[in-house]
């Protein structure tokens, strides 16, 4: 098993990213999207803990902050909803293009951006499985776009609810 720690350049961010390599022949890789104001451990590190039991069945996994989030660049007020679909597709896209089999797995926000993600038209029908854990496709929060909100701390525009 290898692991290895990089940013990866995505739009004008350096996203974090943890990636634990299976060295399986059949280059099977699961992407896990934590959710709203999360990190790539995931709560209580819950993903840590998915990890170790994926490695263990030959299946390697990609864990990064979402733009704005964890130990990624940006200022969470900088984050959209849209950024987070982006980010997905965009990690998906590289592995699928060197001959990687990749599944998605998310956690509440990041369960419902995979829902989108895996729908995007760069990835229709090419994610053979989607693991959600708490998701909430149907969320409907009334919020204005341009308002600051907060939560725990953490400043966010009105705008990343509305487009989710």
């Amino acid at each position: 098993m290898k692991n290895q720690i990089f940013f990866e350049r995505l739009k004008d961010k350096k996203i974090f990213c943890y990636f634990s390599d299976a060295e399986a022949d059949k280059k099977r890789l699961l992407i896990m999207n934590h959710g709203f104001r999360g990190s790539n451990i995931g709560p209580s590190r819950t993903f840590m803990d998915f990890e170790r039991v994926l490695l263990k069945t030959g299946i390697s996994v990609l864990r990064f902050d979402q733009p704005c989030s964890g130990n990624s660049d940006g200022d969470f007020l900088g984050l959209s909803f849209n950024d987070w679909i982006d980010s997905i597709v965009y990690f998906a896209e590289k592995y699928l293009e060197t001959g990687w089999r990749v599944g998605l797995m998310g956690q509440s926000m990041g369960a419902s951006a995979s829902i989108v993600a895996a729908n995007r038209q760069e990835l229709k029908g090419k994610i053979p499985v989607i693991l959600l854990w708490v998701p909430d496709p149907k969320t409907y929060i009334r919020v204005s776009g341009e308002a600051v909100y907060e939560e725990s701390g953490q400043k966010y525009y009105g705008k990343f609810w509305n487009e989710a």
